[in-house]
């Protein structure tokens, strides 16, 4: 799968891409299967387009949004701003490690979230695992300003299900980056990507300082409702069942997205500063610290170390306002502080249920 997330469908007549379309409005809506509005992003003219082993793949151009990739009529990427979506699933984890060295990408065979890794010097090997190599191919074609960075000679790709840690390279990662297509998208083929199993499997590649980070779909703001990902909240609880100590959701406002694009930083262990709260008898996790990011985000002196590292200047993103990303409107802390509040339940279940048996 390449670099996806769930955004808006591309549209048009009957959702059919192949066909002769006339540019319409931009505000025109589609009703997804959220059942929430998504604009709809018109593909004013037809590029490329290939029925792939694995999905659908199209590459097209809207006069609002440039190029955009598609896969299986869901938008992956627009030449427009995907630079907010990579940058910030990219440089928030890597940004947290002291000196990252080794970094693993599942999906983003487009190239956008290598372009971005690679703006750390540090970073020695990117192992980037694909499962379809139509989407680096298409992308290597038509989408040059991401794919570029798949020819750089510290990047490895893998074509493989990144589900499969036997085809993963040896030892363990500062950082993971998950660049899935979202559940119940394409088809659900990159569903296993959000299962427990699979995030187990990462916590075990992680080095004990690591970052994950992953992309969890999207919050459509309408005029009449907020549509809110099933992958949100069930990503989250996800993690922090597989064994993440510190699991933290972050946003940013994508209009392709209509609304916010929603990350996810976990970590195997808790910071000092979540630990302490812990031991005031606070809780870490819930809607809270969703609203007011823990202490240790906000003494985080995210600009200095993006200079230090020479980032200003390659990155559109501002550095200033990475703490603001993680406070979270108060109904999207909600939906969180449920989720995490299910995991950790059913993970007490589950100690229970161990020591009765022993």
């Amino acid at each position: 799968m390449g670099s996806s997330r769930k955004k808006r469908k591309a549209d048009s007549e009957e959702n059919n891409i192949s066909k002769a379309e006339t540019p319409a409005p931009d505000h025109s809506s589609i009703e997804d299967e959220f059942g929430s509005t998504y604009e709809a992003v018109w593909a004013d003219e037809l590029i490329f387009q290939e029925k792939t082993k694995y999905q659908d793949l199209a590459v097209f151009r809207s006069n609002s949004y440039g190029v955009c990739l598609c896969l299986d009529g869901v938008i992956q990427s627009t030449e427009k701003d995907e630079h907010i979506y990579h940058e910030r699933l990219v440089h928030v984890p890597l940004l947290l490690c002291p000196k990252p060295r080794r970094v693993v990408i599942c999906g983003g065979g487009n190239g956008g979230a290598a372009r971005e890794v690679l703006k750390h010097k540090s970073v020695k090997e990117v192992f980037l695992i694909e499962i379809d190599p139509a989407v680096r191919n298409a992308a290597k074609r038509f989408i040059q300003s991401q794919s570029a960075a798949l020819s750089d000679s510290r990047v490895t790709t893998i074509f493989a299900d990144a589900c499969n840690f036997e085809k993963w390279p040896e030892g363990c990662f500062d950082v993971i980056i998950v660049d899935s297509t979202d559940m119940g998208t394409t088809a659900g083929r990159s569903d296993h990507l959000w299962s427990q199993a699979f995030f187990e499997g990462c916590l075990s590649r992680l080095q004990p300082s690591g970052q994950l980070s992953t992309q969890l779909g999207a919050c459509v703001v309408g005029t009449r409702h907020i549509g809110f990902s099933q992958a949100a909240s069930n990503g989250v609880s996800t993690l922090r069942a597989a064994g993440f100590g510190s699991v933290r959701p972050y946003v940013a406002e994508i209009e392709s997205y209509g609304g916010f694009a929603i990350f996810c930083l976990a970590a195997k262990e808790r910071t000092a500063k979540e630990k302490q709260i812990c031991r005031g008898g606070g809780q870490v996790g819930m809607a809270d610290s969703f609203t007011s990011p823990v202490p240790d985000l906000k003494e985080v002196d995210w600009k200095a170390r993006a200079s230090a590292r020479g980032l200003p200047g390659s990155t559109k993103v501002s550095f200033e306002d990475i703490t603001a990303c993680f406070t979270l409107p108060a109904f999207m802390a909600h939906e969180f502080e449920e989720a995490l509040s299910h995991a950790s339940g059913s993970k007490r279940e589950k100690q229970k249920t161990a020591i009765r048996r022993t």
